[in-house]
């Protein structure tokens, strides 16, 4: 599969879309569309002129995979944002729409389309998903607001005591015996099993010599 052929993939299933549904968005037949999947044959220029003017694709990325895969723009900028904290949630199309209050194709038509945003969907954003507003509007920032019920790394956590420190008695004193102190025990179990090897066989050589002495004298 070529690289153009998986990008094609990537865009359809990023719109949450399948063949049909793709292929009547586009005004092509499904067919074409499957080819161009398959690479049975590469896209055509009418292709290419459709992705970018109903879904602001970046032909260069459809092409070379370099840049990102729409391009910079006010309508749609709005809509790749809305769609990053639909996908941050874990949340397809429907759930999203369900946790928003507002219809399906309301954000099918954003998403797709670059469908204008209302004040009251974007203040539904901000109170649902407490999503940072000079994000949303200029891109800038973190996605979400810093929740106040949570308390962060440096700030105390209401009525907690601190724990106190048991002094370190040392690891030589613990019914438990430290992993390093074990393994040096274990190594020290093989060196004496090989010194006693090591002692067997000289045993055995010396008593191979004197055998060797007393057959020579006789």
């Amino acid at each position: 599969m070529s690289d153009i052929q998986q990008r094609v993939i990537k865009l359809r299933d990023t719109l949450e879309l399948n063949q049909s549904e793709f292929a009547v968005r586009l005004d092509i037949k499904r067919p074409t569309l499957a080819g161009y999947e398959k690479g049975t044959f590469p896209p055509s220029t009418d292709f290419l002129v459709k992705l970018h003017k109903i879904y602001n694709v970046n032909t260069a990325w459809l092409l070379t995979g370099e840049g990102e895969m729409f391009l910079h723009n006010d309508k749609y900028d709005h809509a790749r944002r809305i769609m990053e904290i639909r996908i941050h949630k874990g949340l397809d199309r429907k759930k999203f729409a369900k946790e928003l209050g507002v219809s399906l194709g309301i954000i099918e038509d954003i998403e797709e389309t670059g469908g204008a945003v209302s004040s009251d969907f974007t203040k539904k954003l901000q109170e649902k998903f407490n999503v940072n507003y000079e994000w949303f509007a200029t891109g800038k920032g973190k996605v979400f607001m810093h929740d106040p019920d949570e308390p962060s790394e440096d700030q105390d956590i209401p009525n907690s005591k601190p724990v106190k420190e048991k002094p370190d008695e040392g690891n030589f004193h613990n019914k438990e015996k430290h992993p390093l102190i074990s393994g040096l025990e274990a190594l020290l179990a093989q060196q004496r099993q090989t010194d006693q090897r090591l002692e067997k066989i000289e045993n055995q050589i010396t008593e191979l010599k004197q055998s060797l002495d007393n057959l020579g004298k006789k």
